[in-house]
């Protein structure tokens, strides 16, 4: 499993994949126990992460960039 753990002034971020096209992010407190929070991510992916696939998004022909069609 892949995770990027971000150190803060006063927090943490956490990212992990959580399954094809869709991550996982925490915001932890930097006194939280920064290895239990990443366990934990982790078997919550492991319980729903193919719940939390999101599909390719493709490139609509009409949109032209500004927000209009």
């Amino acid at each position: 499993m892949r995770q990027t753990i971000i150190e803060m002034r006063t927090a943490y971020l956490i990212v992990t994949a959580a399954g094809q096209g869709a991550c996982l992010a925490v915001l932890c407190g930097a006194e939280a126990d920064v290895g239990l929070v990443a366990y934990e991510m982790a078997m919550l992916v492991t319980r729903v992460g193919q719940y939390l696939t999101s599909p390719t998004r493709t490139v609509d022909s009409s949109f032209r960039g500004d927000g209009t069609r």
